[in-house]
């Protein structure tokens, strides 16, 4: 893993997240990295539907047209080069298959 998602942080959880490797001595390791694996292209708008989907009622919580929301997807869209800009993104995914004999 290269970082841990912000929604698995002590201010999600309560308490500090730290990774460990319970590997013992003999046990054969493999790791391949694949970046590209899970990589996307996205615009503004398969953002927001991304945030509607995963946070339902994320705008309505706040107000229908709550201008704070619509002030980050305008500054979003700004920083991403305009409405039709598609930009690559990847997820961090750690995918672990074991046995033990």
């Amino acid at each position: 893993m290269h970082g841990t998602l912000p929604f698995f942080g002590k201010e999600a959880c309560g308490f500090d997240i730290e990774p460990v490797l319970n590997i013992s001595e003999g046990e054969k390791v493999t790791i391949s990295e694949d970046p590209e694996f899970w990589m996307n292209g996205w615009d503004v708008t398969a953002v927001k539907r991304y945030f509607s989907v995963l946070f339902p009622g994320f705008k309505e919580a706040n107000g229908e047209g709550d201008a704070k929301i619509d002030g980050l997807f305008k500054e979003l869209t700004e920083i991403m080069g305009g409405e039709d800009a598609v930009r690559r993104f990847t997820w961090p995914c750690v995918l672990l298959m074991a046995t033990r004999r």
